[in-house]
Formats: C-alpha cells, sequence, structure tokens
C-alpha cells in the first residue's frame, strides 16, 4: 500500500497540481545544483536558477566504441534539441590557455594528462552558450577514472546514451565510413549512401582512416573500460543497438533524452475498486479502512447522506433519488470533490467505489484532480454474481443480512420476517451486470496499471491480494483470470467441460433448489480441492488437517472401497516417505482403450548401402580423399549410385529416396566436381555459380557445414549460407566480397533480390530444390517464382536437381516451369528386387506413388495412452531410456512452441531431482528445446549442442523434421501425431540413418486410433507397445515409490496397483510443481491453449480423426499437470461448431481458386504444426494492409 508513517496534509489538487507542472523535480534540480556548486550565497544562487529560462538544460554523454554512429547521433540530436555537441578536437580549438597548453602535449605526440583535460572540459562546460543551452558530449569520458574525475568536478549528465555493435560491424563500418568536406556529415558505403548525387559525388575518405588492424586494437581498448563506464553511470545509462538503421537509432536515443526521472515524492493512498454487482467492493472497502485508517467512501451511500441533509445540494439531488433516475454527473463531482477535500481524506486517504462507472465519468473525475493511485478491479462470473445477489435477504428489525446457501436466518421466526430487495431481483441484477460489462473493458484500457483480483474467494484472500497489489490465480472452486496474451477470460474449474450450447446457462441457476444443487456440488469439489497452498495461514492450516479426509472424490462418480487399516511396519512408511496424494485418480474415467490390430501392409524400404565405392565414378582424387578421410565414407549409398552419374551427365532431375539416405551428396559431389574442373579457375568475385534453397535454417546451416568439409581441397570455391535471424548488413558483405555456392532459404533470398544491388545470377550454373516438396506446401511457390524469375533474368544456362523424400502433386508444376526434360530418379524399394532407377524424359514414375519408403533397420511403434496418462507415460519413457539404458539420445516431436517450452522446464525439473518431491535422487538428463520462436543464435547452438552430445533429449516442433542430419539419435518420439503421412516419414527420418539402427513411437488417444489406417494406406505398419510396459519403469525408481508396501507382493494385481501408485505420484510430483506459482499456471494453461489450436489445425482429410470434440479438456489439462479443466476453451469450441456451416460454404469457394495459392489461415494452420519460415513475411504489403487484424492474431501462432 502507498500509506506512510506521516502522509503530506495537502488537498489531492494540490498534489496532482504538483506532479503536473513537476515541483518535486524543480526542488530536487535546485538542492543538486546548490550541492554541487557551492556557492558563497545560496539564496542569491537559488534566485538565479529560477531566472534562468531553464534550469533542466540537457546534459547528455553519447558513448560507444569506433564506428558505433556516436557523431551522426550527436549532431542530429543537438539539432532538434538545441544543445551544443562537444567532442574533443572542438574543445581543443578554442583560444584559451588551458587549450594552448593541451595543444603542446598534443603537438609533441604525448598524452594530455588528466587533471589538464578535465579542467578543459570543465571551462568549456561553464561557458554562457554550453549553461543555457545544455550539453552533448561525444565520446567523452572514455575510462571510469576520467568519468570519476568528471563527478568530481560537478559535471554530472542527465542521460547517458551507450551505442553497442558487433565487433565485425563495427569493423566493417569503419572501413566503409566517408565524409562530406562541405557539411562534415558522415555517411558509409553500404549502410548511409546519400541520396543526393551531389553530395555522393564529392564525398571523401577520412584523412586518418585506420586500418582494419588498428580498429582491432581500438576495440580492445573500448572493452577494456566499457564495464567500468557502465557501472559508473548505471542510473542513467541507456544501452541502445547501433546495428540497426540509423533513423531507428536515433528515435531510441531521442525518446530516452525526452524522458525523465521520476520523483520520490510521498503521496497519501488515493484508491479506487471496480467490479461487477455482488463482487464485494463495500467489504473489500471497510477492511481496507480500517486497517489503514482510510477513508471509506462509497457513492451511493455519499450520495443519500447529502440528500438527508437540509443542504442546497441536497434539495437538488433528492428527487433524482426518489425517482431512481441517475444523478447528474456534474452534481456527483461536486459532492465528492467536497468530500475528498475535506481534512481526513488529505491526511489519511481514502478508497472509493460506486464510481466512476464509465469511461466519461473517469475523465471527468481526472479533469477535477481526483487521481488514484491505486486502481482494482475485483472480477468474478455472472453466474456467481446472481447466485449472490437473487439469493440474499434482509432482517428489517436488526438490519442484518443472511443468504440461502452460505448464511441461512436462524430459525423460521427470522426467517418469516426476511425481506428480499427489489433491487436483487434476477431480472435487475443481469440488468446491473450487463451494464458493467460494457463498460468494463474501456475502463481498463483508461486505467493500464489497474490489478485484477479474483473476487470468488473467501473475503480474507481477496484482501490478501488487495494489499499484496499483485493479481492470484488461485486454485478455487471457480477461478477467474485475465490472460496476458490476448486478455481472454477464462474460467476454470474443477467440473467436466460444459455441452458445446451454452444457450441455457443461466436458466440453469434460475430457481433456489438448482441454485442449492450446484452449491452441494461445489462442496463436494472443494473437499477434493487439489492445491491446498493457497489461501490464509488459517485455511491452509485447515486444508492441512483434513487433507488425508478428501482423496480423489472429486474426480470419481463412485464411493471408493474401504481402505484397511495399516498393517504393523507400514505406518512409519505411510507417513514419511510421501506426502499424501493430492490427485485425482489417473486410472478412473478414462475411456477403453480398443485393441489395435497393425493392417497387413508390406513397409516399403530401401538399401541404403551399395558395394560400389567413390574411385569407380570420374571424380577428382582430391574430392575422393575428401570423402573417405573427412567425411569417413568409402562406399556409395543407392540414391548416390543411381544419381551422380546422372547429374555429371549435366541433366536435370527429380530425385525422391527415403530420408537419411544421403541426398546432400547425392548433389553435392557432382555439384562440386563440376564447379572444381571450371577453367580459369572460379574466383570468389565471380559471384553465385550454384544456388541451393532449403526450406528451413537449421538444413541451410547444416548443407553449408557439408560443403565446406567437401570444399576443403578446392579452396578457390567458397561457399556460403543465407537465412532468417542472420543480420542483413552482414550478408549483404558477404555477397559483396563473393559467394560461389549460395545456400539459402527462400525468403531470405527474395529479400536479397529485392533489396542487395550486389547480388546477381549472370553465373548461375547449378539451381538445388532441397525438400521442394515442403517449400511447395509452406506456400513459398511465390517466392520460388521470384527466385527463378531472377535466374533467367541472368541468362545463363542452368542444371536443376529437385530432391525430397516425397514426391507431391506441386512438385510437377514446379518441374514445368524450372526444369528441362527432367529425369525422375526413384531408388527401388526391396519388395520389388530391382535395383536400377526408374528414369523417363516425360513423366514421373508412378508405381507406388502413394508408398513412402522408411529405414530399413527403424522399428516403428505405437502407443495408445489416454489423455490423462500422456505426461506421465511420457515421462516414464524418457527415464526408461535415460536412466535405465545408455546411451540414448531422443528427439520428442511436439505441436507447439509454447508446449516445448513448458514441457522442458517441466521434465527437466520433476525428473532430473529439482523439485522437492524428487530431492533424495538428482538424475542428470540434458533436456534441449529446439522451435521457432528462439532466436537464431540460440537455435544454432541447440543444434550443434545436441549433434556432439552421446544422450539427451531434444523437444522440438516440426522444425527438426525435415533433412537434419542428427547423429546417433536413437528414439524418435511422436508426442503429437503429425498431420500427413509424409510428415511422419520425415519425422522417423531422424534416426536409422545411413544404415544406423532406430525406433520411433508414436503416442496415440483412443479417439486417434484411426490414424493407423491412413499410414497403412502408404504401406507403414507399426507394432503396438503397450502403455503398461512404459509404466512399468517406474517400478524401478524409488523416487515414486507410492504409500503402499506393494513390492514385498508377487502377484499380478499388487504389481498393478504399485505402478499405479507410481504414476499417480510422478503426475502430483508434476500438479505440484505447476501450481507451485502463479508464473508456472500461466504457462501450463498457454501451453494447453497451444495444444488445442494446433489440434483445430488438422487437415479436413483428418478431421474425422483429430476432430476438437473427440478432445476431453479436462484429461487434456492433466497432461499439462494442470488440475483445472478450461472451460473457456470449451466455449471457443462452441463457437467454431456455431460456424460450422459458414466454413463449408467458404471452402468450397476456396476450391474455386487455384490449387497452388494458400490462404492466410492456411498458411497459420501449417505454421502451427512445422515453421520454416525464413525471417520475412513472405505476403505483399496491399494483402498485409487488408488484413491487419488477422496479421496480429497470426503472429501469436507463427512460429519462425
Amino acid at each position: 500500500m502507498d500509506a506512510t508513517v506521516k502522509p503530506l496534509r495537502i488537498p489531492p489538487e494540490m498534489s496532482v497540481y504538483a506532479e503536473k507542472h513537476e515541483i518535486f523535480d524543480l526542488i530536487q534540480s535546485l538542492v543538486r545544483n546548490l550541492l554541487i556548486d557551492k556557492p558563497e550565497d545560496p539564496l542569491q544562487y537559488l534566485i538565479g536558477l529560477l531566472k534562468r529560462e531553464s534550469i533542466e538544460v540537457p546534459r547528455i554523454l553519447i558513448l560507444g566504441p569506433p564506428a558505433s554512429g556516436k557523431t551522426t547521433v550527436a549532431k542530429k540530436l543537438c539539432e532538434h534539441i538545441g544543445a551544443i555537441h562537444l567532442t574533443s578536437s572542438s574543445i581543443l580549438k578554442d583560444d584559451t590557455e588551458l587549450t594552448r597548453a593541451t595543444r603542446q602535449y598534443t603537438e609533441e605526440g604525448q598524452e594530455i594528462p588528466q587533471d589538464l583535460w578535465i579542467q578543459l572540459i570543465e571551462e568549456r562546460l561553464s561557458k554562457a552558450d554550453c549553461v543555457r543551452r545544455g550539453w552533448v558530449l561525444e565520446a567523452i569520458p572514455k575510462s571510469r577514472q576520467e568519468a570519476l574525475c568528471l563527478q568530481a568536478s560537478g559535471i554530472a549528465p542527465e542521460h547517458v546514451v551507450m551505442l553497442q555493435a558487433r565487433d565485425d560491424v563495427l569493423t566493417e563500418r569503419s572501413l566503409g565510413k566517408r565524409i562530406d568536406p562541405v557539411t562534415g556529415d558522415v555517411y558509409h558505403l553500404t549502410f548511409m549512401w546519400p541520396e543526393s548525387a551531389e553530395v555522393a559525388e564529392r564525398l571523401e575518405r577520412p584523412d586518418c582512416q585506420t586500418a582494419e588492424e588498428e580498429i582491432t586494437r581500438q576495440l580492445q581498448a573500448y572493452h577494456r573500460e566499457l564495464q567500468g563506464l557502465q557501472d559508473t553511470y548505471s542510473n542513467c545509462m541507456k544501452t541502445i543497438d547501433a546495428d540497426q538503421p540509423h533513423v531507428d537509432v536515433f528515435a531510441q536515443v531521442m525518446s530516452y533524452v525526452l524522458s525523465r526521472h521520476r520523483s520520490d515524492a510521498p503521496h497519501t493512498p488515493r484508491i479506487l475498486l471496480f467490479g461487477p454487482p455482488g463482487c464485494g467492493k463495500s467489504l473489500q472497502a471497510s477492511l481496507l479502512a480500517q486497517k489503514y485508517s482510510l477513508v471509506n467512501i462509497c457513492c451511493g451511500e455519499l450520495l443519500k447522506a447529502v440528500a438527508a441533509d437540509e443542504s442546497s445540494m441536497g434539495e437538488l439531488i433528492k428527487p433524482f433519488l426518489e425517482s431512481g433516475r441517475r444523478v447528474p454527473d456534474s452534481m456527483v463531482l461536486q459532492i465528492l470533490t467536497k468530500r475528498l477535500s475535506r481534512l481526513d481524506c488529505t491526511t489519511c486517504g481514502w478508497v472509493l467505489h460506486g464510481f466512476p462507472r464509465d469511461v466519461e465519468q473517469a475523465e471527468r473525475l481526472q479533469e477535477s484532480n481526483i487521481v488514484p493511485s491505486r486502481v482494482f478491479f475485483l472480477e468474478m462470473s455472472d453466474d456467481m454474481a446472481l447466485e449472490r445477489l437473487t439469493l440474499r435477504s434482509t432482517e428489517p428489525v436488526t438490519g442484518e443480512r443472511y443468504h440461502s446457501l452460505h448464511n441461512p436466518a436462524p430459525g423460521a421466526k427470522v426467517q418469516a420476517r426476511l425481506q428480499r430487495n427489489p433491487r436483487d431481483s434476477e431480472f435487475e441484477v443481469c440488468k446491473r451486470l450487463k451494464e458493467y460489462r460494457s463498460h468494463a473493458a474501456a475502463l481498463r484500457a483508461f486505467y493500464p496499471q489497474a490489478v485484477q483480483v479474483n473476487a470468488d474467494q473467501q473475503p480474507h484472500t481477496v484482501f490478501e491480494c488487495l494489499e499484496s497489489g499483485t493479481r492470484l490465480t488461485l486454485a478455487d472452486t471457480c477461478v477467474v483470470f485475465i490472460m496476458a496474451e490476448d486478455m481472454l477470460m477464462l474460467n476454470i474449474s474443477n467440473q467436466e467441460p460444459p455441452h458445446l450450447h451454452s444457450e441455457k446457462k443461466h436458466n440453469k441457476y434460475s430457481s433456489g433448489q438448482k441454485w442449492a444443487a450446484k452449491k452441494a456440488e461445489n462442496g463436494k469439489r472443494k473437499a477434493s480441492l487439489g492445491n491446498q497452498d493457497y489461501g490464509s495461514p488459517k485455511q491452509r492450516k485447515l486444508n492441512a488437517q483434513n487433507n488425508t479426509k478428501n482423496e480423489d472424490q472429486a474426480a470419481s462418480k463412485f464411493p471408493s472401497k474401504p481402505k484397511a487399516s495399516p498393517k504393523k511396519g507400514q505406518e512409519e512408511h505411510k507417513g514419511h516417505d510421501r506426502p499424501f496424494i493430492k490427485t485425482s485418480s489417473l486410472f478412473r474415467n478414462n475411456p477403453e482403450i480398443p485393441d489395435v490390430l497393425s493392417p497387413a501392409v508390406t513397409q516399403v524400404k530401401e538399401k541404403v548401402f551399395t558395394s560400389n565405392s567413390f574411385q569407380e565414378l570420374d571424380l577428382h582424387p582430391h574430392l575422393v580423399a575428401t570423402l573417405n578421410k573427412v567425411l569417413n565414407i568409402s562406399s556409395m549409398t543407392s540414391v548416390q549410385k543411381q544419381t551422380i552419374p546422372v547429374l555429371m551427365a549435366g541433366k536435370d532431375a527429380v530425385v525422391r529416396s527415403q530420408t537419411g539416405s544421403g541426398k546432400t551428396l547425392a548433389y553435392g559431389i557432382p555439384l562440386i566436381q563440376s564447379l572444381q574442373a571450371v577453367q580459369p579457375k572460379i574466383k570468389r568475385s565471380d559471384g553465385p555459380l550454384a544456388v541451393v534453397i532449403v526450406p528451413t535454417r537449421e538444413l541451410a546451416q547444416q548443407s553449408f557445414q557439408i560443403f565446406q568439409k567437401l570444399l576443403k581441397p578446392f579452396t578457390w570455391i567458397v561457399p556460403g549460407v543465407l537465412m532468417g535471424g542472420e543480420k542483413r548488413k552482414a550478408e549483404k558483405a558477404r555477397l559483396r566480397k563473393g559467394i560461389n555456392v549460395l545456400i539459402s532459404t527462400p525468403g531470405r533470398l527474395v529479400d536479397h533480390i529485392k533489396n542487395t544491388l550486389s547480388i546477381a545470377f549472370s553465373a548461375v550454373r547449378w539451381l538445388v530444390l532441397d525438400e521442394a516438396d515442403r517449400t511447395l506446401d509452406l506456400g513459398f511457390e511465390k517466392d520460388l517464382t521470384v527466385i527463378l524469375n531472377a535466374l533467367n533474368a541472368g541468362g545463363s544456362t542452368r542444371q536443376t536437381v529437385l530432391l525430397s523424400a516425397t514426391l507431391t502433386e506441386g512438385l510437377s508444376r514446379l518441374t514445368s516451369i524450372s526444369m528441362n526434360d527432367p529425369m525422375y530418379i526413384q531408388v527401388s524399394d526391396e519388395s520389388l528386387d530391382t535395383s536400377e532407377p526408374s528414369l523417363s524424359s516425360n513423366s514421373p514414375p508412378s508405381q507406388q506413388a502413394d508408398s513412402y519408403a522408411v529405414p530399413d533397420k527403424l522399428r516403428q511403434y505405437m502407443v495408445v495412452v489416454p489423455s490423462k496418462l500422456r505426461l506421465v507415460c511420457l515421462a516414464a519413457f524418457i527415464l526408461a531410456r535415460c536412466k535405465f539404458e545408455r546411451d540414448q539420445k531422443l528427439i520428442v516431436f511436439i505441436s507447439s512452441c509454447e508446449a516445448v517450452e513448458f514441457l522442458v522446464t517441466l521434465l527437466s525439473t520433476v525428473l532430473c531431482g529439482k523439485s522437492s518431491a524428487a530431492n533424495k535422487q538428482q538424475l542428470s538428463i540434458n533436456f534441449l528445446r529446439l522451435h521457432g520462436n528462439m532466436e537464431q543464435e540460440e537455435r544454432t547452438e541447440v543444434f550443434q549442442e545436441f549433434s556432439q552430445s552421446k544422450t539427451g533429449v531434444l523437444l522440438c516442433t516440426d522444425v527438426a523434421a525435415r533433412g537434419l542430419d542428427l547423429p546417433q539419435v536413437t528414439w524418435i518420439v511422436q508426442f503429437n501425431p503429425p498431420s500427413s503421412a509424409a510428415e511422419y516419414v520425415h519425422r522417423v527420418g531422424r534416426t536409422a540413418r545411413i544404415g544406423a539402427q532406430g525406433n520411433s513411437l508414436l503416442f496415440l488417444t483412443p479417439s486417434e486410433t484411426a490414424y493407423m489406417d491412413v499410414l497403412a494406406n502408404h504401406n507403414i505398419s507399426l507394432h503396438e507397445m503397450k502403455m503398461e510396459d512404459i509404466l512399468s519403469t517406474l517400478l524401478q525408481d524409488e523416487r515414486f515409490r507410492g504409500r503402499g508396501n506393494w513390492d514385498k507382493k508377487k502377484s499380478a494385481g499388487a504389481r498393478e496397483q504399485d505402478m499405479r501408485e507410481r504414476a499417480t505420484v510422478l503426475q502430483t510430483d508434476f500438479e505440484n510443481y505447476v501450481h507451485g506459482n502463479a508464473e508456472s499456471v500461466q504457462a501450463a494453461k498457454k501451453a494447453l491453449q497451444s495444444f488445442v489450436r494446433a489440434y483445430t489445425a488438422y487437415p479436413s482429410a483428418l478431421k474425422h480423426i483429430f476432430h476438437i470434440r473427440h478432445l476431453h479438456l479436462g484429461h487434456a489439462a492433466k497432461s499439462f499437470g494442470l488440475r483445472d479443466a478450461p472451460q473457456g476453451l470449451s466455449s471457443a469450441i462452441a463457437d467454431s461448431t456455431a460456424n460450422g456451416k459458414a466454413k463449408k460454404k467458404a471452402k468450397e469457394k476456396d476450391n474455386k481458386r487455384p490449387a497452388n495459392k494458400l490462404t492466410a489461415k492456411e498458411r497459420v494452420a501449417s505454421l502451427i504444426r512445422s515453421e520454416y519460415t525464413s525471417g520475412i513475411d513472405g505476403e505483399s504489403k496491399s494483402k498485409k494492409k487488408r488484413k491487419k487484424k488477422k496479421a496480429n492474431a497470426e503472429d501469436e501462432l507463427t512460429e519462425g
């Protein structure tokens, strides 16, 4: 709270006036100047300060490394604010005794003594122009010692700007710097070229332009002093990234310089309470007033009190109150202003409720200088407000209030006298609630610092929330909270999701009997409340005492079996080994797991390696030696054997082969063989001779590393990579220097084609489209068209190669516009017993077009798991592989970025012994994450760390599903099923690569088992793994021992019961961690919400399997460690169901458009499941303007 020991006894309008005119800042500035200058006559000194046009003149330091743009920023800043621009050279230009003495040192090449330099700066800043207009010091001071000397001399800056950039960027800037000799402005060859041709012609190199070695030395000296400067000016320093357009840099500098440091002046508490009828504003206001000695002001009661007086104002408002009309705002404000100006309010502070009710009233309140220092919104659902108000009544004799459910009247006589207020009728309450809801959002926007508090809990708990000033999400029967990402209000309860059609929501609670039934149901839920750690200390103590009485009653519809009394020797273990389980049963009310029969299909498998070696090909000996020694490869794979001769013959080719079969080398070897043979030798300045397009950043980085190794003996051929997430300026610099083998994502290459003048394709001989089908699926066909047009404009003849593990119809369109009589290469499968590729110059092979080949040594499994058990089953599987087996590397595919972030934190905390429940035996499992919302630098680090490690678990989205070569991966776990059979093939292709052994596991719920038939249609066969076999791993881990002593019993029933108890203990650990703080609860809810969004985005062909109606939201919440079922999501489902017909009509219209175009919605749906964006948006600017609102929503879902 804002209460102080001795609050200022001033009227509220005075404090508002002081804040508005910065009186406290003025006093603070006067005192500071007085203490710094220490004048002999302080009074006259202060009078002189006040006579100035402005006491607070700009005092700014612009610091940073060489070539960071300090001069440009400082000059523009002085132009805007009228300050004096000072540099070391400009200070030395003055003709004074000090400057003449200083120039002697510089002329002799000696360093200026620091004392003399400080005196010189002090002399310059004391001149009239700096005193009246302020100053901007550029590159001064250069060290911490110099900064401290300036402070000791009374030179204290108001703002310090530190410009930062990477050393390679600074070096490039310094070497490209140009000076306008007329104006002295600084330009650059690449980053900031003048628009005027006249200015560009007269630009000159700096007279003292340093070499690269000297720049490096200067940067090293700067970094040595950087920390000291940051420590000295930590309170007023703003660090700004200088590696961006100078306009953006200056805008950030200007915004910071114009900001003012707020004073710490004391104020009396001024509290405003909002909330719907029945939320308890009056009670909370009285509690606040009682504890903090505030004045409790209810607007309605105040008006009644004024009307009861015989004053003139009372006579004016009395007719309004008697007729039930609204008192005019002007009268209300006059009464409130008069009341809040009294001595008790100005001395002690006040808490106001009942006014304002809309934004217009709030604005007029603020204009009247009534400005609150704290604003709270007490929130609750309309149902609970109806229950509170419609069932309450008043005893007319004593004035006591009673409630039919919460506080029944004692005795029949009292009950007979009860009267109900007409305002508490259901119709009137609904009317008041509607009015409040119509203005609530606007009021929240008007008071952006307001705190949201859940009012549907015990009054003392609400009061604790008000005291702390923070929003708490309590695990109560009904919790209302505001989601940070989209302000969506969700109603969280332990009930199952309501029926999709909710039109009769209010009718459900229209009568007293139904309210009583609801209250009885709530009582049962409260008895089994999962989270006992919230509430007041007294409540927590009662929860702890009743903890053992409330297990599992809420989740089961049937009474539990009577518990046998503990045997001797078991009591000790029961009480001390583990806390009591607070989780509802995982093994009740689950859908029945069907018998899964794997369809009899012939699995298409390809023979990976052949007996042929690279020596048999007509390759350069150095290239063969690199393959043998650097890459440790001696024999060719099937796809390499069949593809390399075709490409070396100069023909275009479309190659289809299983993932992990060596397709990168299949085109890389003939490409390099072709380029190294070019005479005269290729030079870097020749530009791109080969362009390789890949869909993802990781695949681009991996392909670049492979080409680096292959090109070791051919140093004159330079490879390079362009991809989203990297600095465009650095890429432009590399393009200017020259790149011969250009590897890029499509979006970033289009960006450079449009914006980089130095890129040219006149010499291109090779075009490679790797993972071409996915590039088209992601809507990059327009980008590919731009790239092809740019290549065609170059006029060169090129050879084109398309590669993928799957071939789709979209590739036929691409081949028709980019290839010349291509050869179709499809590695024959073993079932056909052939060894030669199928080649055709006219049409692609049609044989087994729908069949997907998988590695020969890949063992594929699936497991059917109910939604409630998915989380513990995944954790048990990870434990089985990483704790009880050696050298296991797992990749777990998850549908969304939020779910990846949440599950990495949850699993690493609970399974690795960081939580309190598992602290006895710590386990080291390296959990990593990879998704499109990560910065490119972090994604690269994770990719390299997982590649180099021998064991670990990588949780990722589909960003890692395509083309990546992650060595020694033993298991692929698909926690969320893929959106197609082709995507399944690419996911499992991360293991069993190049003939190694590998395994895959697909998680399905009982309603999703029909997905097996979808895979069987593509000749993919999976074997079933039993859920019980996975969970039995927990029997080996003593950290999750249950309360029973089942390990001494050898029966199958005892073993199963022990397994179930341990699974429940593990689920309890997950839920305890999630509900341990509000942040983790929020993260879990965001992950659940993103999971539901992804579930709704499956293609229409799979909707009969993955339909949102088949998803039990309460059970799905369990798989994210939540104890409650988010009903707010079910209302969203109802909306989508109601709009089903409209969507069908839209779909029919979409079918009329060309098949090669994706709508924005389809693009977002694809990006939910996988992300391959390039770092820029491929849509046109016109589309962005037409779909601005839609784009804002898409930004939350896009992961690349």
